[in-house]
């Protein structure tokens, strides 16, 4: 208050419900000087302490948002002004839902959101928020926030997205089976079980099994993939495709393409010249990610292909891969897939589900390379091992339509994405730049597929 001011303090009977009392006001003068505003920060209901605190937000799959709503409270005496709030990562936390206010009178509060979402790669993400603030020792008020994302989901039999009808067993404490429990389809009953994945990201995904191999269960168990169709598995031989989450599994399809906000649907029945037992336990998806720009999406957006010439490049790449060795079987494989042009999303430029391969109708928006003679390379020049186009070449910033259209096909073959750069099957593509197997990778590649591990070919 200013000198010579007045403070005047009122009791009323407005909205009172018993007998009121008035009796002293007591009036403490604070010397100038004295007055400081003072942060406090809460987590939801948690107390956080500058330089100290963590606040963990959990696990997220790819592309899911995860949400904290953090209050701040001055309780100091005069007021506290808030200033920009720093996040660490590249893009995965944001401030969802701004601060209310940015100057908090005394004994005032308001409320700020941080979310969390990725689409990189899986891991966890962590580091310090920071805000800046006039509280003379919490500039800036500091605490460690941290998430995970997660490019797998598993539905085990026990799950609510799990569903199971007819004369199933159920089988609980017992270590054989995923997260310990399981069910059996004993030999002539009848029934099916349905894991649903739903509210997917755009993707492909990887959808393996899991279950216990022993002589009794049968040796034609018919899972349905939804947009692969039945796949065939002989659940006497335990699943030994690969080892994570604590079990072994089996790839039931290795590549599945669902849009934004799909499905995934498996189920598993007494279909077909069934010998025994039949075993529900848990099911496996990963999104493996498709073949992507490595530059990510163009801030352009080039004209697009038509489907005529997408079908140009399809027999140059049959070529390719028959030339690398292919059984009959394989070549058979990769002839009746079917290709598609279709607007895909983000950086995507490729994906393979089944028999059906996905284009990128511009290839993210940087142009498709359409060669007249792809069996040449002639646009492409090989230094340090890559075939790239210079300037004066057709293929000069664009992407290769056929590498595109190989890498697919591998996938249908059973191939997985690769890590490292610049190899056909590499996870991601330049412009400007073509890839063809070489003898190594076609020995690693044919190594991994020759026995048979590809229910398509079966």
């Amino acid at each position: 208050m200013t000198a010579g001011g007045t403070l005047t303090v009122t009791i009323t009977d407005d909205g009172a419900d018993g007998d009121l009392a008035a009796d002293a006001m007591r009036l403490e003068l604070i010397p100038p000087g004295l007055t400081a505003p003072e942060i406090d920060v809460q987590a939801g209901a948690t107390a956080l302490t500058s330089g100290v605190s963590n606040v963990d937000l959990g696990t997220a799959f790819f592309d899911e948002t995860l949400s904290q709503t953090f209050t701040i409270t001055n309780t100091g005496t005069n007021t506290l002004n808030l200033g920009a709030i720093s996040l660490p990562g590249s893009g995965e936390y944001t401030v969802s839902s701004p601060l209310g206010t940015t100057n908090l009178a005394a004994g005032h509060s308001t409320t700020f959101e941080i979310s969390f979402s990725s689409t990189g790669v899986a891991g966890p993400v962590g580091g310090v928020v920071s805000i800046v603030t006039n509280d003379s020792d919490e500039n800036p008020f500091t605490f460690n926030i941290a998430a995970e994302m997660t490019d797998v989901l598993i539905i085990d039999d026990g799950d609510a997205a799990y569903n199971s009808v007819g004369n199933w067993d159920t089988q609980i404490f017992d270590s054989r089976y995923f997260q310990d429990d399981g069910q059996t389809l004993n030999f002539g009953q009848s029934g099916t079980a349905t894991w649903d994945f739903t509210g997917l990201a755009a993707g492909t995904y990887t959808v393996s099994a899991t279950w216990y191999g022993y002589p009794s269960p049968s040796s034609y168990a018919e899972f349905n993939v939804s947009g692969v169709g039945p796949v065939v598995i002989d659940q006497q031989v335990a699943p030994n495709d690969f080892t994570a989450d604590g079990a072994d599994w089996e790839i039931l399809s290795a590549a599945v393409v669902v849009g934004g906000g799909g499905s995934i649907t498996v189920t598993l029945s007494d279909s077909g010249p069934v010998d025994g037992a039949l075993i529900a336990d848990a099911i496996r998806i990963q999104r493996t990610g498709p073949l992507l720009a490595a530059a990510g999406a163009s801030s352009t957006s080039a004209p697009s292909i038509t489907q005529s010439d997408l079908d140009s490049v399809v027999d140059a790449a049959l070529s390719y891969w028959e030339s690398a060795g292919l059984s009959d079987a394989q070549l058979e494989l990769l002839q009746s897939v079917n290709f598609v042009l279709a607007d895909l999303p983000d950086a995507m430029l490729g994906g393979a589900a089944g028999t059906t391969v996905l284009i990128d109708v511009n290839a993210a928006g940087y142009g498709w390379f359409v060669d007249g003679t792809p069996l040449d390379s002639s646009e492409f020049t090989l230094i340090d091992g890559s075939l790239l186009a210079g300037s004066g070449s057709a293929a000069f910033g664009q992407m290769d339509l056929l590498t595109v259209v190989m890498h697919e096909l591998g996938h249908t073959l059973g191939l997985e994405d690769l890590a490292t750069d610049g190899t056909l099957m590499s996870d991601s593509l330049d412009v400007s730049e073509r890839r063809l197997p070489t003898e190594d990778d076609l020995d690693a590649f044919f190594s991994a597929i020759s026995g048979g591990d590809n229910p398509l070919l079966d």
